[in-house]
């Protein structure tokens, strides 16, 4: 029997009915599923502000390296600004960075805290990081490297190979870090040669080519040295050492291409920075005052050794690596300065915030040279 015209028409109009019902419960499922998934957030900017060139030698280089890889691996755009000298150079670097929105930036130099207070309360909305002195603002933290460790472990290397016990350190300034540097080296020194001497000269900068090769003259020739360290923003002193044929250990990256490099105190700063970033993102950077990094950390580490290091130094240096992960600390009393004073008592250990704010002394073997 043939369907009536009005039973089709019924019929059709429930099929349609329910063909835009299901149509509509479609469209709704995917509205409600694009609101609930999580949405993908724009990549992070950083900025990183160098004293020299990203291309150049040893710190800027190192810091670099580091901070593109940390970028690369987390997602990250880097915009950098290089040969920033002053801190008003870096006033203006800021500027640049914050136009283009960045909203981490680490600073790399010691030269710019001046300026820092005023850049952060400029740019509350942008995280500052710097391994140098604290500043109270909620927007500045400071990720710190305990460099000395490995300044100290390249000390207890240089009192097993050194023949005079002489050894020369060259250095920008005297502040808490190259002090801090200096005495963790020659406590190590002491370890393994305890009459062993450092002859410090300042040069007055992080790079002055000709002040750093007048210093390496100087001890070469005058103080009897047979290695020289240094703490400085390039390489000059290593290439001097080498013409001289002097024995040095360098500084924040390998020096692979230096017949009498013993060994370099290193520091992986991808792992640095990547701490910084992943903080970042967790929001823990902000309002923190300070956060040290270590060998523990895989943050410090010595380079491979040159060939006349035998296998006993190296396995002294690796034991006493060891030991700085559990009971040896490397600032614990007794410890008296180089002019007689008892800064630590015996079985004492310095605290953080004398190692990093108070540190204006050195050691008893530390001699430092005048003009």
């Amino acid at each position: 029997m043939k369907d009536k015209p009005a039973g089709r028409f019924y019929r059709n109009k429930a099929t349609l009915l329910l063909f835009i019902g299901v149509l509509s419960l479609i469209v709704l499922v995917g509205l409600l599923t694009s609101k609930l998934a999580p949405q993908q957030e724009p990549p992070l900017r950083v900025g990183l502000v160098l004293y020299g060139e990203a291309a150049g030698d040893n710190w800027n280089q190192s810091h670099y390296q580091g901070m593109k890889k940390a970028c690369e691996e987390g997602g990250a755009i880097l915009h950098i600004e290089e040969n920033v000298l002053t801190a008003k150079d870096c006033v203006e670097a800021v500027d640049r960075l914050a136009d283009k929105g960045v909203q981490v930036i680490a600073l790399t130099s010691s030269e710019y805290l001046p300026a820092v207070r005023q850049m952060a309360k400029q740019h509350e909305n942008i995280q500052f990081t710097t391994s140098f002195a604290e500043v109270d603002a909620p927007n500045v933290a400071f990720e710190l490297v305990r460099m000395y460790s490995g300044r100290y472990l390249s000390g207890i290397l240089a009192g097993m190979v050194t023949k005079t016990g002489t050894i020369g350190y060259i250095c920008s300034f005297p502040n808490p870090e190259n002090n801090r540097n200096i005495n963790a080296f020659t406590i190590g020194l002491h370890v393994t040669n305890p009459e062993a001497q450092v002859k410090v000269v300042w040069t007055g900068s992080w790079a002055d080519k000709e002040k750093e090769i007048q210093a390496v003259n100087r001890l070469a020739d005058q103080a009897g040295v047979d290695i020289i360290t240094y703490n400085l923003d390039d390489t000059v002193v290593a290439d001097q050492c080498e013409r001289w044929g002097i024995d040095f250990i360098g500084a924040f990256q390998p020096l692979p291409l230096h017949r009498y490099a013993l060994t370099s105190v290193g520091c992986h700063w991808d792992v640095y920075y990547r701490d910084i970033l992943e903080r970042y993102r967790r929001g823990a950077l902000h309002g923190e005052r300070i956060h040290w990094l270590s060998m523990r950390d895989g943050a410090v580490y010595l380079t491979p050794y040159n060939q006349k290091v035998e296998p006993w130094m190296r396995r002294a240096v690796e034991t006493y690596a060891g030991e700085l992960s559990g009971a040896r600390h490397i600032f614990m009393g007794p410890i008296v300065d180089n002019q007689g004073n008892l800064r630590c008592n015996e079985g004492e250990i310095l605290a953080d915030d004398t190692v990093l704010h108070d540190m204006d002394w050195l050691v008893k073997g530390v001699e430092v040279l005048g003009e």
